[in-house]
């Protein structure tokens, strides 16, 4: 039979077990601590780095076990892991010396991360907050040409040595050809240039534009879509559509965003009626360094949004390090956006891809706004669909599901796409 405890028993039992608990809250620390100094003073970081992160377990908060651990993080080899645990210490807003040591040397870091790539525009290269690339391992990517028998036949050869381009400038990325679209990673699809897309005074439109397909944070397909001919119904030139999938190639591999330099491949040439584009129109381009570097230096960072998970990050660059928390680069890119749409005011991506940033930032009310201007200059359905959405999006983070509903159901009349359903699913779970 099993004996029954006293008062007095259970009473002893529980002071000796606060008395074991409040002894080991105060001597294990420090013993981890000990350890840990005597294995940094004999140089065996990795063993140190794990000690005073066992101290710091007991107490996040002490300025010394805080110390010794960013000072012994510093001395190991800087994998991304070790990346990742310095940018804690950074950014935790406590103000001790473990903060001092860890920002200066994450600073110092990203200079030289920086300096050994070369000039870049990587802060232009996401979408919004999001890094949204391939996985090295995807390449070769396979990539579909729509078939188009009353396209001139230089639109194929076009856009072979185009991707041949970027497959020369690079140790990594190369391309097959995919039978179908189904099997695709890149497709690139032909359409009509939309009727609107002059008025009486001017042309406005662009030759082609890129859009990634993501399902539950996973790219499923990059859609770089070319419209036929000129509104004229004019065939666009040869070296217009090498320079146009030459630039859009750039999106499809991740690089979202736009360089500021003029001379660079991947500048914003939104504007087919500026004259400021005439060289891109008339001129075969070449990637520059400058785009070369970008595109190395994102395959280094860590996606957000990519087709296969890295099991292994050995080899990754933590991300905030060079671009930054999620609110900095937020701001960066709007920022970039409202640039974009200085250049181009008549063009709606910018005021979409502005009405994003707002929405990532929940300041919707901004959003609204941007969407509302760039539904003025829809061109394609594309672009009315995304705006629809992301109206839905708005009015059901605001809880107002019936205008959410609203905006949903036409974006599906738009496109019947899996995100547009699965939003109309979880609107109507909110009714």
């Amino acid at each position: 039979m099993t004996k029954k405890l006293s008062f007095k028993e259970i009473l002893l039992s529980l002071l000796t077990l606060l008395t074991v608990c409040f002894l080991t809250n105060i001597i294990a620390p420090k013993v981890f601590f000990a350890i840990g100094k005597i294995k940094l003073d004999k140089k065996n970081y990795n063993s140190a780095q794990y000690y005073f992160y066992q101290s710091l377990l007991f107490r996040p908060n002490d300025s010394d076990y805080r110390y010794y651990y960013a000072k012994t993080l510093i001395e190991l080899p800087q994998t991304y892991d070790i990346q990742k645990k310095l940018y804690v210490l950074a950014q935790d807003n406590i103000n001790d010396g473990a903060d001092i040591i860890a920002t200066n040397h994450l600073q110092k870091l990203r200079r030289e991360i920086l300096a050994s790539y070369g000039n870049n525009y990587i802060e232009q290269a996401p979408q919004d907050s999001n890094i949204i690339r391939w996985s090295k391992k995807s390449f070769p990517l396979k990539v579909y040409v729509q078939k188009d028998k009353n396209l001139p036949d230089y639109y194929k050869s076009a856009i072979s040595n185009a991707l041949k381009q970027w497959d020369d400038s690079f140790d990594f990325v190369s391309f097959t050809n995919a039978y179908n679209k189904a099997d695709a990673d890149i497709s690139i699809e032909f359409k009509d240039i939309p009727k609107n897309a002059c008025d009486s005074s001017n042309c406005l439109y662009i030759t082609g534009y890129t859009m990634p397909k993501v399902s539950n944070r996973t790219l499923k397909k990059m859609i770089i879509t070319l419209h036929k001919s000129t509104p004229n119904g004019d065939y666009f030139s040869d070296s217009e559509i090498y320079n146009t999938i030459l630039h859009e190639l750039g999106h499809a591999l991740g690089i979202l965003g736009h360089s500021y330099s003029t001379e660079d491949l991947m500048y914003q040439q939104a504007s087919n009626y500026n004259p400021l584009f005439s060289k891109f129109r008339n001129e075969y381009q070449h990637l520059t360094r400058n785009d070369i570097n970008t595109l190395n230096l994102l395959y280094r960072l860590e996606p957000n949004i990519t087709d296969k998970v890295e099991i292994s990050k050995n080899n990754l660059i933590y991300t905030p390090i060079i671009l930054g928390n999620t609110e900095q680069m937020i701001n960066k890119k709007i920022i970039e956006h409202k640039k974009y749409i200085e250049k181009s005011p008549h063009i709606a991506t910018g005021y979409i891809n502005l009405a994003g940033l707002y929405i990532d930032s929940k300041q919707y009310n901004k959003a609204l706004n941007a969407l509302k201007q760039a539904a003025d200059k829809v061109k394609s359905d594309d672009e009315m669909y995304i705006i629809y959405y992301n109206c839905a999006l708005i009015h059901y983070n605001l809880k107002e599901p019936k205008t959410a509903l609203e905006y949903a159901n036409l974006a599906l009349e738009i496109k019947n796409t899996d995100e547009a359903r699965e939003l109309i699913s979880l609107i109507k779970n909110g009714l």
